[in-house]
C-alpha cells in the first residue's frame, strides 16, 4: 500500500499540481468572476480541454458567468427603477 507522503512527492502528482496551480493563476489574472468560483471545476478543465492548465470552460460560461451576468443585469435594472421613484 502506498503512503500518502509518497504520493505527494511523486513526479506525476507534482506535475498535475503545477498544472492545476497554473490554470487557477490564469483564471485569477483574466476572469472578472474569479472571486465567485476561485478557478474551480478542475475536473471540467481536464474533461473539456485535456489539461488542467486552462481558463474558461463551458461549465464556467454557463454556471458562473451567465448566471452572474443575469443577476447583475437584474440588480442594475432594479436599482435604476428604484432611483426613478
Amino acid at each position: 500500500m502506498t503512503d500518502i507522503s509518497e504520493i505527494l512527492k511523486s513526479q506525476k502528482f507534482l506535475e498535475i499540481n503545477s498544472e492545476i496551480r497554473n490554470g487557477v493563476k490564469k483564471c485569477k489574472e483574466t476572469c472578472d468572476f474569479f472571486s465567485i468560483c476561485g478557478g474551480g471545476y478542475i475536473s471540467n478543465k481536464l474533461a473539456e480541454h485535456g489539461s488542467f492548465d486552462v481558463t474558461e470552460r463551458l461549465t464556467c460560461k454557463l454556471r458562473i458567468k451567465e448566471s452572474g451576468n443575469i443577476l447583475l443585469d437584474y440588480l442594475e435594472s432594479e436599482y435604476i427603477k428604484n432611483m426613478k421613484r
